[in-house]
C-alpha cells in the first residue's frame, strides 16, 4: 500500500482524531458530515460517510468511508483520496469488550492474511478520538484503517478495482485463491463477492476481503461443525488443481499468520478463540495436503 500510513510491520497503533456531525452520522438518516482527520499534529478536511450495509446498519458508531477533496500528496495520507474506517460498532447489545474482541479479530485476519503475498486489504490498527463539530470529544476506542478497494489492486499490479467483470475473463488462479480463504474463515461460502480488478487488456482478477467472524468471537461457536464442511470440500472426488495449489500456499505461510496472531493486541480470551479456529481450520488443509 501507498506508504507511509500504511508501511507497517507490526501492530502499531495510529492515534486519529476524526471530527464530524455524529449525530448525522450515526443517526436514523444516516447523512454524511464535513470533517476533519488529524494525526501527529497534521490535519486534513475529509467528508465522512457512514457505512449503513448489513451487520452496521445498528452501530452507535459505525464504519465510515473518509474522502478528502483532492489526493493527498504529502503528510502522513499521502497517496490517497478515500480511506475506509472500520470501527468497533456499539450497537448496544453486547459489552465493550466483546466489540473490541470482534474488531480486533477482524484487524488480526486481515493483518495475518497479508502473508499470502498480497491477499486482501492492508490495515492499520489505529485508536480514534471522536470529535463531534464543536470539539468536544464523544468517545475513544480502537478502530482500523483499511484500503481501498481501487488501492489494493493497483498495489496488486492491476490497473483498477472492476465496476463489473461481466465483459472480461476471470483469471481461475486468483478466483480459486478467494474462494478457498472464504471457505478457511467460514467453512462454506459466505456468499460475499470477492474484491475484482482489471488489467489494461480483458481479464478480472480477484481479492478476498471480507470476513465475518462474528461466530469466532461467540461463547458457542458454530464454525467447528462447519469444519466437517470445509473438510468435505476438500476431499471432493475432483477437486481443483488449483485449489490444492493454493492450500500449499496457506499452509506454507502458516508459521508467520501464527506470528501474527499470537502478537496481536487481542485480549486472551479473544487470542485463544481465535487461535482455536485457526488451529483447526489449518489442520484441515494440512490434512487433505497428507501432512502427518
Amino acid at each position: 500500500s501507498k506508504a507511509p500510513l500504511f508501511a507497517v510491520k507490526d501492530h502499531a497503533i495510529l492515534g486519529l482524531t476524526l471530527q464530524a456531525d455524529w449525530s448525522a452520522v450515526n443517526g436514523p438518516t444516516a447523512a454524511a458530515s464535513k470533517g476533519a482527520i488529524t494525526t501527529a499534529g497534521a490535519s486534513a478536511a475529509a467528508t465522512i460517510s457512514p457505512r449503513v450495509d448489513g451487520r452496521f446498519a445498528d452501530c452507535a458508531f459505525r464504519p465510515v468511508e473518509i474522502e478528502f477533496p483532492r489526493l493527498q500528496t504529502d503528510g502522513p495520507f499521502a497517496g490517497h483520496r478515500r480511506l475506509t474506517l472500520m470501527t468497533h460498532c456499539g450497537a448496544g447489545d453486547v459489552s465493550e469488550d466483546v466489540d473490541r474482541r470482534r474488531l480486533l479479530m477482524d484487524y488480526t485476519v486481515h493483518k495475518a492474511f497479508q502473508q499470502l503475498d498480497g491477499a486482501g486489504l492492508d490495515v492499520r490498527l489505529a485508536r480514534v478520538s471522536y470529535v463531534d463539530a464543536a470539539g468536544s470529544e464523544l468517545h475513544t476506542e480502537l478502530a482500523f484503517l483499511q484500503e481501498r478497494h481501487h488501492d489494493a489492486c493497483e498495489r496488486c499490479g492491476w490497473v483498477r478495482a472492476a465496476d463489473s467483470v461481466d465483459d472480461r475473463t476471470p483469471d481461475p488462479a486468483t478466483r480459486e485463491a478467494a474462494d478457498l480463504l472464504d471457505r478457511f474463515v467460514s467453512g462454506t461460502r459466505s456468499g460475499r463477492e470477492p474484491i475484482a480488478c482489471q488489467d489494461a487488456a480483458t481479464s478480472a482478477y480477484f481479492l478476498p476481503w471480507d470476513w465475518d467472524l462474528s461466530d469466532v468471537v461467540a461463547d458457542d461457536p458454530n464454525y467447528p461443525s462447519r469444519a466437517f464442511a470445509f473438510d468435505a470440500f476438500l476431499g471432493s472426488t475432483i477437486p481443483p488443481v488449483g485449489t490444492r495449489i493454493q492450500a500449499w500456499h496457506i499452509t506454507r505461510r502458516d508459521a508467520a499468520m501464527r506470528k501474527v496472531i499470537t502478537e496481536s493486541p487481542l485480549d486472551p480470551i479473544g487470542r485463544e478463540r481465535l487461535m482455536a479456529w485457526y488451529d483447526l481450520y489449518m489442520k484441515t488443509l494440512k490434512c487433505f495436503l497428507g501432512f502427518k
